[in-house]
């Protein structure tokens, strides 16, 4: 078995490699794998513990340009010398000529929604995004399978690119920090804001995040939102915009209601959950944020865009709003806020929706392996 997951670096992409793959090695040791992956420690100590595996470690250099050099030469060969029985290529980079039958796992959403709902982005990343939606394109014609995370996210895909092959759901699930967080103590960076209502929104800077949608909404309703604080986790580096994002919140005031404490480690995340009132989170574009089931997880109530991809994730576990509008976040905040039996009740429902609809890694990552086991012998997928 070929994977190809070296461009899987950072959030939610990162998220997924590190935990199929961990789950490839605890339930599969007995195959064979080729593995190509970042530069990173966690990829590096799960490929260690894999018996019979061929990592390829990528070091970034050269740009996008590099990269698409080191894709379409160092991994193309290293797959055809492999020899695979089946490739398994991750967020949605395969092969243009795969030597076997091929698997495409597609994560990024700007692939399968109107450039409308990431209308803010820069031109470059928009440009970028075009180049890799044309190539996905052109491998999912040279595919058998075709993964995504949601019913939504298969939907729109297929209709997109005009997919007619198998198809499969492989979900999103809790991260593995989050199963040994519960009793979190309340992290020092929201003890000054204990009595105020405290919002969380983990999230790196991504245009398609709205980010700006909450400064805007606190900046015009400040009297109203008095009281309430919303906790960023943005650093300066992770976009383009983001240093000028940064700033904004100060330029207008408001460094008292919108508190960015930047990047978090993973031994913090599930303290933060566990002590604020509620997540809030305006997104004009997923597939399927694991922030959800995180939220889940830890009984916070959701405040979320009223979209396809949010409905289709946390359905009746979360209150909605346009996202496009400052007075309708203004005015759900203040529900929650004012409502303290919606809360709870969101809170129940959000735990009961993840018990009963969603999966562990461990699930998940066992249908994917079979899925793959039954495309490398001629059976095909299980779903369609």
């Amino acid at each position: 078995m070929a994977i190809i997951a070296h461009h899987l670096r950072v959030a939610g992409g990162a998220v997924v490699g590190k935990n199929l793959l961990a789950t490839f090695a605890e339930q599969a040791p007995h195959h064979h794998y080729w593995v190509s992956i970042p530069d990173d420690p966690d990829y590096l100590r799960i490929v260690d513990g894999f018996p019979n595996a061929q990592p390829l470690v990528f070091k970034p250099k050269g740009g996008i340009l590099g990269r698409l050099f080191h894709e379409k030469t160092t991994i193309a060969n290293a797959v055809n010398a492999f020899r695979p029985d089946v490739l398994l290529g991750m967020g949605g980079i395969g092969l243009d000529r795969p030597p076997c039958p091929q698997a495409l796992l597609v994560q990024d959403s700007h692939y399968f929604y109107p450039s409308s709902q990431y209308h803010m982005e820069a031109w470059k990343p928009k440009l970028i995004k075009a180049f890799h939606k044309r190539r996905l394109g052109r491998q999912l014609g040279q595919s058998q399978l075709l993964c995504c995370q949601t019913e939504v996210a298969l939907r729109r895909c297929t209709q997109a690119f005009g997919f007619t092959g198998k198809t499969a759901i492989i979900p999103n699930a809790v991260t593995r920090f989050a199963q040994s967080a519960a009793d979190a103590p309340m992290p020092e960076g929201l003890k000054p804001y204990r009595d105020r209502f405290r919002l969380f929104y983990l999230t790196k800077y991504y245009a398609h995040k709205n980010l700006e949608g909450i400064v805007e909404t606190f900046d015009r309703f400040r009297d109203e939102l008095e009281g309430v604080v919303v906790i960023l986790t943005v650093s300066a580096d992770q976009h383009p915009r983001a240093g000028r994002f940064i700033r904004s919140i100060a330029e207008r005031g408001l460094e008292s209601q919108i508190i960015n404490v930047g990047p978090l480690p993973y031994d913090q995340i599930g303290g933060y959950y566990r002590h604020v009132d509620g997540l809030l989170m305006p997104t004009y574009l997923e597939s399927f944020s694991g922030t959800y089931l995180e939220a889940m997880h830890f009984e916070t109530p959701i405040l979320t865009s009223d979209l396809d991809f949010a409905r289709g994730i946390c359905g009746d576990a979360a209150l909605y709003f346009d996202q496009t509008s400052p007075t309708a976040m203004k005015d759900a905040i203040l529900k929650l806020k004012r409502d303290a039996e919606l809360a709870n009740e969101l809170r129940r429902r959000g735990r009961q929706h993840l018990e009963t609809m969603y999966a562990s890694w461990p699930e998940i990552g066992g249908k994917l392996i079979n899925e793959l086991e039954h495309l490398a012998t001629g059976q095909g997928s299980n779903e369609s």
